[in-house]
């Protein structure tokens, strides 16, 4: 399953009367997720490797889960964290709430106006809880966020990497974290104590760029790495109505205001951008 080795999780099944292993989720780059049954219900067992980095990021991911009560959060199963030797290797499992839905890189591209701000709204919902407790997600991005199968719902996953700027870092020093087609300018200069909400809103607003347009607005495939992170540190974004001549001006402005490459020339305070986005009508 990618990067990660397989693993029959039917050890752990053993270990929990009342366990039954389902199937296979679509896996992450250090992590394996089976949709289980447990007393009666149904949720994602999630199994890392043991590395002291990975234990440490799932306890946060835990305690996150645990403090921020936002329904656009992915929330704590009724299993905590577990350790287990699989085949000569140790892992650590827990069990969160599944989601029913579909990941939204899996979603066909450009969406429905009406969708985009559901988006970008909701995801700053997650984001303003996580903030109150002092934390920077840090991984916004299409593939850690699912639309609940009722098609307007979205959910914030993997708070895997989140940043607690009062406590010690669990990155090692000079090391940035995060995917880089969803990095800000400030994940590049990685100074922890100015990073803040602002980051995770310059992925919402480049997931909302990307679900409007069908385009990512620095990246195509003839873009090498190192002119990726040239471009997100200097390359201004082209208007949405190159690609989508239907949105709304107001709709690009509040996007591009939320792309832009200094912190201060964002959103000073997530709430001004929610009521921006809720005071925008979409035809």
């Amino acid at each position: 399953m990618g990067g990660f080795p397989t693993i029959n999780p039917t050890s752990i099944a053993a270990r929990h009367p009342g366990l039954r292993i389902i199937d296979p989720v679509r896996p992450g780059g250090q992590k394996q997720v089976w949709k289980v049954s447990y007393q009666g219900q149904t949720y994602a067992l999630k199994i890392i490797s043991s590395a002291p980095e990975n234990v440490e990021r799932a306890k946060r991911e835990i305690g996150i889960m645990r403090q921020c009560k936002s329904p656009q959060l992915v929330r704590m199963g009724p299993m905590d964290l577990h350790y287990i030797p699989i085949g000569g290797q140790a892992y650590v499992y827990y069990l969160e709430e599944f989601i029913e839905g579909t990941p939204l890189d899996s979603i066909p591209k450009p969406m429905p106006l009406g969708i985009c701000k559901a988006l970008g709204l909701q995801l700053t919902y997650a984001v303003t809880s996580i903030w109150s407790e002092g934390y920077v997600h840090r991984d916004i991005k299409p593939s850690n966020v699912m639309l609940r199968s009722d098609g307007r719902t979205f959910v914030l996953l993997d708070a895997g990497l989140a940043l607690d700027l009062a406590g010690a870092s669990i990155t090692r020093a000079g090391g940035v974290v995060g995917t880089q087609l969803y990095w800000c300018p400030d994940q590049i200069r990685i100074v922890k104590r100015k990073l803040d909400f602002r980051a995770d809103l310059y992925a919402i607003g480049t997931c909302m760029y990307e679900c409007i347009t069908g385009v990512h607005p620095l990246w195509n495939p003839r873009v090498t790495k190192a002119d990726l992170i040239d471009n997100i540190l200097n390359q201004i974004p082209l208007p949405l109505i190159d690609f989508r001549p239907d949105t709304p001006v107001s709709l690009q402005e509040i996007v591009l205001r939320t792309l832009e490459k200094e912190p201060n020339l964002r959103y000073s305070k997530l709430e001004y951008f929610v009521a921006e986005l809720e005071a925008l009508q979409i035809p």
